[in-house]
């Protein structure tokens, strides 16, 4: 939470309401909060303006901070069934069924990660490019292509970046376990262009480099998530 949000939240929560007893704040992605934006929505969460409830979404749990998840009542919601989401997409889109049943796979229950993806398809494409690219550079040991790469990454902005720090990560994940286990297709989780590529690139990632390659990518990724909120 930046501190211009951190100010207009509190200044919401100070107004009276109207139409209802009570005010709610819904607070989405609550796991990518950092440090200092937790220790802010803290001194909210302990002192609460009088009929005041939060709601604080997450993807996964186990990666909100534990001053903050200690702090909730967690209730899980349970993922969409494959057939409620396969009928809205048939409803909505007009897409091939091997398509759609690549859609469903990935957005594992997740109506709203199927409409990202379905909106998202071309910046797929790119980010797939651009790791791609990495890999094979870093591989060949191509100092000129490598400075070009990064080069060309620097010029599309803090965000993109993140999103591309999010999406090696989860190759780099998606490669470990085609590697290890390949006949677990539902384990599995990439598109029909990464599995093209994946089938060849899985073998070089292994639990001999796996970990050393996420913490890499996690503290890049954290570290950009710490510096946009300095700057904010």
């Amino acid at each position: 939470m930046a501190r211009n949000n951190y100010r207009k939240s509190i200044k919401k929560l100070n107004l009276k309401t109207f139409e209802a007893d009570y005010k709610v704040m819904i607070i989405w992605q609550i796991e990518t909060m950092n440090v200092a934006g937790a220790n802010k929505l803290l001194k909210i969460l302990e002192e609460p303006p009088e009929k005041t409830l939060f709601l604080l979404i997450s993807e996964n749990s186990e990666r909100i901070l534990k001053t903050i998840l200690s702090r909730t009542q967690l209730i899980k919601v349970p993922k969409i069934e494959k057939l409620d989401i396969e009928k809205k997409l048939k409803e909505t889109f007009d897409f091939e069924k091997e398509e759609i049943d690549d859609i469903i796979h990935l957005s594992n229950g997740n109506y709203q990660k199927a409409l990202e993806l379905i909106e998202n398809k071309e910046d797929n494409k790119i980010l797939l490019d651009l790791f791609t690219n990495l890999m094979r550079f870093s591989y060949s040991k191509k100092i000129i292509e490598i400075t070009e790469w990064v080069n060309e990454i620097a010029k599309i902005g803090r965000e993109k970046q993140k999103q591309f720090l999010d999406y090696a990560l989860r190759l780099i994940r998606e490669n470990f376990i085609l590697n290890i286990a390949k006949e677990e297709k539902k384990l599995i989780f990439l598109t029909k262009e990464e599995k093209n590529f994946s089938e060849r690139f899985c073998t070089f990632i292994n639990i001999n480099n796996v970990f050393a390659i996420n913490k890499e990518l996690n503290e890049k990724l954290n570290l950009m998530r710490n510096f946009s909120f300095l700057i904010k």
